[in-house]
């Protein structure tokens, strides 16, 4: 069964660049597809998890930006993308917090979580994105 899951990462680093976070989330998805799929995983767009990504600035006076990354997966695969994503990513950002929770499938808990998500007018990043580098500037 195929669930959302709403997966948050902070790199607790001051002045991060969003544009390298991004990209160090996309090398890591494609690391993790690799693993998954195979060498060729870019050949099975079907086989991906459809992906929003959501950037959010700290509450703090210094620049700490946080990802918020919405994604539609198998329920099988959930605890090990969180496990091969948040061992990757603390390669890169070693103070860096990591959560994910599962979106629950009622109106009211979607509206929730794209709430929260919206909060800041940035832009939304999804696959097509991801996949031609669309969020560098």
């Amino acid at each position: 069964m195929v669930q959302d899951v709403l997966y948050t990462l902070n790199p607790h680093e001051n002045n991060t660049s969003e544009t390298r976070l991004i990209d160090t989330f996309n090398y890591t998805i494609k690391e993790f597809y690799r693993n998954k799929l195979g060498p060729r995983f870019h050949k099975h767009p079907e086989k991906q998890y459809k992906i929003a990504i959501f950037i959010q600035d700290s509450c703090r006076a210094m620049k700490e930006p946080h990802l918020h990354v919405i994604l539609s997966m198998p329920e099988e695969d959930i605890s090990d993308f969180y496990w091969f994503v948040s061992g990757k990513m603390k390669q890169y950002y070693p103070s860096i917090t990591h959560d994910i929770r599962v979106i629950k499938d009622t109106d009211i808990d979607r509206q929730r979580v794209f709430r929260y998500c919206l909060r800041e007018d940035k832009p939304i990043y999804i696959n097509s994105d991801l996949c031609h580098k669309t969020y560098l500037h």
